[in-house]
């Protein structure tokens, strides 16, 4: 039998210059060519966040650009706000399950060209917005706009993992969360002055223009990082691996022998493995929500997002009911949920980073080791990994019961009180989904694309139930504002006993799974 140590072959915690059977390679027949490193220096590593960041900001601003606009695309198709909250939902249904069929495919072919293809799809589903002449068009479009940016963020989640360390990741998720979510605070006011001075099409004429100039800085500039496919820099990548400028700037030299290398052609039946591996990766995502630890995450994660989504979606009609105000207004009344959303981003990837940083010296000094040493799953199966990255979730979310319990009462009153709670509600949010996300690539670090799209999924169909029927509640005679909101903080305020279940039994749920991957690689090891 292979020894306890070993480590399957495609499971999460595998060396990074590991290889599979069930992943796409470059071989490197010749070594002459100058091969392309993965990034190494933490400024490197930043700027390629970065980088992606631009790419990924697409969903929050798509989501939140178009809510001021709500009440003028409404008159413009002789509609309902009730219809216009299904397209709300349907925006999230798709932002929950499409990251579940690209997620898998960037786990297996690269991030790459899996991100620039889900960049075109937004792009086009953007052209098909603008020239909506019907209710039915725009409900489509609508969905396959959300297809193509919902999918970036799992997909930089992946590339984040592949080039941070454990001490890191916090840091580099926090900044790629900041920047993402300048969407989600400038978005609205964008939105709203849009559709008030150029109307409601010039949006998605607006994101159709900067999405195809994010769309070229891609293909110029973003590198692959799968390190099933870069080897860790041991292979020169050609063809869709390979960044455009970094084409472009290389020598003929380097050019002609770069040719060398690529990937070997495969047989039929190799094809034909190729195909029900990927079939099984496909499949992957939704197996983890078999995991007990996992589920707990998604589930208590979920019902918080979906709070957050409820007073998102009734704030436009909510502010034009009772104060009356222009799509422009409306869209600066988005600002601090969004500024709440960029401040929270920033601060806990720190936070993250340094509670990770205490616990893991913490323990190494417990148990004789050399400090800085890298944690792992499968050679230290007991720290705590859950409590190092969920530090602090009790407080944020005693901030957020509060302040959606408050929130439906202020309606009505001075708006600077709902707007200033709406800080906080997306302040304590954004900073419970940072460690959660953070904590499944902790848990998942192979298959981090795959466990970031399984994240999406949960919340946003659970959110996509909570928009669908908040307008409901609130034109309720006998329930309105106050007794939604407050109904909401109920909830949220019981779903913390699954955090307690997190906390006693999260380390153990995750000890059997590592002993069954460790299993499963002992029966792989053994000669038939």
């Amino acid at each position: 039998m292979a020894p306890r140590t070993a480590i399957l072959p495609d499971r999460p915690e595998m060396s990074s210059s590991s290889s599979s059977s069930s992943s796409t390679t470059i071989s490197d027949p010749n070594p002459d060519p100058i091969p392309s490193p993965p990034p190494s220096s933490k400024s490197r590593k930043t700027r390629l966040v970065l980088l992606v960041s631009t790419g990924a900001v697409f969903s929050p601003l798509s989501s939140n650009i178009y809510f001021p606009a709500l009440n003028s695309i409404a008159a413009a198709f002789s509609t309902t706000s009730a219809a216009m909250a299904l397209t709300i939902t349907v925006y999230l249904i798709f932002q929950g399950i499409s990251p579940c069929l690209w997620g898998p495919l960037a786990d297996k072919y690269g991030r790459r060209p899996v991100f620039l293809t889900t960049m075109a799809v937004y792009i086009a589903a953007c052209v098909g917005l603008a020239c909506s002449s019907n209710y039915g068009m725009l409900m489509a479009f609508r969905g396959l706009q959300a297809a193509g940016s919902a999918s970036t963020i799992s997909l930089a989640s992946g590339l984040i993992s592949d080039v941070a360390m454990s001490g890191e990741l916090g840091g580099l998720m926090g900044t790629f969360s900041g920047v993402r979510m300048c969407g989600q605070a400038f978005g609205p006011v964008l939105g709203g002055a849009l559709s008030h001075f150029l109307g409601f099409r010039s949006i998605f004429y607006f994101l159709v223009i900067t999405a195809t100039l994010v769309f070229a800085n891609l293909v110029l500039f973003l590198p692959e990082t799968l390190p099933d496919i870069t080897q860790d820099g041991k292979v020169q990548l050609k063809g869709i691996y390979r960044p455009l400028a970094e084409l472009i700037w290389s020598s003929r030299t380097e050019e002609a022998e770069s040719e060398k290398i690529g990937a070997p052609e495969m047989s039929k039946d190799e094809e034909k493995l190729s195909f029900k591996l990927l079939a099984k990766m496909l499949a992957g995502p939704f197996k983890l929500l078999a995991e007990r630890d996992v589920a707990v995450i998604l589930f208590f994660g979920s019902i918080i997002y979906a709070s957050w989504s409820m007073v998102l979606a009734s704030t436009a009609p909510l502010m034009k009911q009772h104060h009356g105000w222009s799509d422009v207004i409306i869209g600066l009344a988005f600002m601090p949920n969004g500024f709440g959303c960029v401040v929270a981003s920033w601060s806990t990837g720190r936070f993250m980073d340094r509670n990770y940083k205490r616990a893991s010296e913490r323990y190494c000094a417990e148990h004789g080791l050399e400090k800085g040493t890298k944690l792992t799953q499968e050679r230290h199966p007991d720290f705590q990994f859950e409590r190092a990255r969920m530090h602090g979730v009790w407080w944020l979310t005693g901030i957020f019961v509060f302040a959606t319990a408050l929130y439906g009462w202020s309606i009505r009153w001075h708006p600077a009180v709902p707007l200033t709670l709406q800080f906080f509600i997306s302040f304590s949010s954004t900073a419970v989904f940072n460690q959660n996300s953070t904590l499944m690539v902790d848990l998942f670090p192979g298959q981090s694309a795959s466990a970031t799209a399984i994240i999406n999924l949960t919340r946003c169909l659970v959110a996509a139930v909570g928009v669908s029927v908040i307008d409901k509640l609130l034109e309720h005679p006998h329930i309105g504002e106050a007794p939604a909101f407050m109904g909401l903080a109920s909830i949220v305020s019981v779903s913390t006993t699954l955090v307690v279940l997190q906390r006693v039994y999260g380390s153990k749920w995750r000890a059997v799974r590592v002993a069954r991957w460790l299993d499963e690689a002992d029966v792989r090891a053994t000669p038939i």
